[in-house]
């Protein structure tokens, strides 16, 4: 195997052409997938499975990834469990898709376009292509996008603004539930203990107060991913 898979460096900057590179797939892989799920409007359970596809190719890349951390040594807690917001949800996503359900749609929307379209803008990465982490961060972060993207495009879903209260509470949920495994642990999953370095938390200044200023950014952001569909009413 190419060592260069798995051997750590330090060879990613952001916005660099290898960022630019992963953005450009981004965008012409999810046109692909779109226009194939729309080539099957008459047929509901083959647009359904198209869906199911896309997001396995990212739950594909965290075992892979881990199946290559286990075999060389590099097993970590912080890296190897998807306690992050955006890679538990990798593992929803195509069963959102595969099962056509809205009411995961309306949750998860804000979260997936606010949260994962900032990771991918500005990602906490390292590790140059074609390392390990370096396809899995991109893949499972572009694939939970595609996700929502796909079922805007092929499902005519569309987010509510109750959806916004919902993500809202299911965020605070999950990220207290995540607080107790990042204390046993010793973890920092979702930053909760420490703000990773160069993002807008800066703005709000150290701990405990980054996540109190988190929080306000986090409903902000809810709502301006969701007025581009303020005019439109909840399907049926």
């Amino acid at each position: 195997m190419n060592e260069t898979l798995y051997v750590p460096n330090t060879a990613f900057t952001t916005w660099s052409n290898q960022h630019l590179a992963w953005l450009m797939y981004a965008i012409i892989s999810t046109a692909l997938w779109v226009w194939l799920g729309r080539r099957y409007a008459s047929n509901a359970q083959t647009q359904q499975r198209i869906g199911f596809a896309m997001g396995l190719v990212g739950i594909v890349s965290w075992i892979w990834a881990e199946i290559l951390m286990a075999r060389y040594g590099q097993w970590e807690t912080q890296s190897a469990w998807p306690l992050h917001v955006c890679y538990f949800l990798h593992f929803l996503l195509p069963f959102m898709l595969l099962y056509r359900s809205f009411r995961v749609f309306d949750v998860v929307y804000p979260i997936v376009m606010a949260g994962c379209l900032q990771a991918l803008f500005t990602p906490d990465l390292q590790s140059g292509f074609p390392h390990f982490h370096n396809l899995r961060y991109f893949l499972v972060h572009i694939s939970l996008v595609q996700s929502v993207v796909f079922a805007i495009a092929v499902f005519r879903f569309r987010p509510t603004a109750q959806g916004i209260l919902k993500c809202f509470i299911f965020f605070n949920i999950y990220a207290a539930v995540v607080s107790v495994f990042n204390w046993f642990l010793d973890t920092n999953f979702m930053y909760l203990r420490q703000k990773p370095p160069g993002t807008m938390l800066d703005l709000f200044g150290d701990w405990p107060w980054y996540i109190l200023g988190g929080e306000v950014l986090a409903l902000t952001l809810f709502v301006v991913v969701w007025l581009p569909f303020a005019q439109f009413k909840r399907p049926r």
